[in-house]
């Protein structure tokens, strides 16, 4: 799934549907994440996780439609670097929660 098959959709659904669909996704991935610490349980909180941020595009166009035309900048760099930094802490947060949870035995 990319941005540019959920960008089309806008179409079909409301900007907002879209957006409450890509923030239930990511809540519903935020929350599977914290189950019982097994891979495939990680795995798919992170495709959840994952679905729900590809709807950034519309989120910037609804913000745009409830910010005066002088605030616009502001707002765009604002979701860019919240983007931004989710993207690459979020990874990283969800590698440590792995690699501490995830135990390994020994052969033997």
């Amino acid at each position: 799934i990319t941005k540019s098959s959920i960008y089309p959709m806008r179409h079909y659904l409301s900007e907002a549907n879209l957006v409450r669909m890509g923030f239930a996704a990511f809540a519903l991935g935020s929350i599977l994440a914290a189950a019982p610490p097994y891979l495939p349980t990680f795995m798919a909180a992170s495709f959840l996780m994952a679905v729900g941020l590809v709807v950034s595009p519309v989120l910037a166009s609804v913000a745009s439609s409830f910010t005066p035309p002088s605030q616009h900048g502001a707002v765009q760099a604002l979701l860019a670097a919240f983007a931004a930094f989710a993207e690459g802490v979020g990874p990283m947060l969800l590698g440590l929660l792995l690699s501490s949870q995830v135990h390994t035995e020994s052969p033997g």
